[in-house]
C-alpha cells in the first residue's frame, strides 16, 4: 500500500474523544475534542485579538468550512479550587462550526497532561498542578 493511501486509511479509522462542558447559566460551551488540530470558536465577540486568516478546516462530520480569523480569547477555567482567567491563544474563528472546540491535541503539544476518570477530567502541568478541571457531576 502506498504511503499516502496508508495514511488516509489510518485517518479514517481514528476515533476522537469528545466530551462537553458548560458553565451553569452560560449558553456557550466548549467541547473537548481529541481529533481537533486547533482550538475553534464560533463567535467573534469573544476574541480580544483577531487577525485575518483564510483557510478551510475539515470538521468531524466531514464538512469543509472556512476559518475566517485567528486570535486570542479570555477564558475562565476552574483549577479545582477557584475560577482563574487565562488567555487561550491561536484560536481559529470558525463562524459556521456547530460547536466551540477545545483541542486536546493542542494542549498536549504545549506540554500539558490530560487526566480523566468517571467523575472529572483535567489538564495538569508536568509538576502535577491542575490548570483546568471539569467536574462532570457539577457542570463546572
Amino acid at each position: 500500500m502506498a504511503k499516502s493511501a496508508k495514511n488516509e486509511t489510518q485517518r479514517k479509522n481514528v476515533e476522537a474523544l469528545v466530551c462537553g462542558a458548560s458553565v451553569k447559566g452560560k449558553q456557550d460551551s466548549w467541547v473537548l475534542d481529541s481529533g481537533a488540530t486547533d482550538h475553534m470558536r464560533k463567535r467573534r465577540d469573544w476574541f480580544t485579538t483577531l487577525e485575518q486568516y483564510n483557510d478551510i478546516v475539515k470538521v468531524g462530520d466531514g464538512r469543509a468550512i472556512k476559518a475566517a480569523g485567528k486570535g486570542d480569547i479570555n477564558v475562565l477555567v476552574n483549577d479545582g479550587q477557584e475560577w482563574v482567567q487565562k488567555i487561550l491563544t491561536n484560536v481559529l474563528y470558525v463562524p459556521d462550526n456547530t460547536y466551540n472546540l477545545f483541542s486536546q491535541t493542542k494542549a498536549l503539544d504545549r506540554g500539558f497532561h490530560f487526566r480523566s476518570d468517571s467523575g472529572n477530567c483535567k489538564f495538569v502541568r508536568k509538576d502535577g498542578s491542575t490548570v483546568s478541571n471539569v467536574d462532570q457531576g457539577s457542570g463546572n
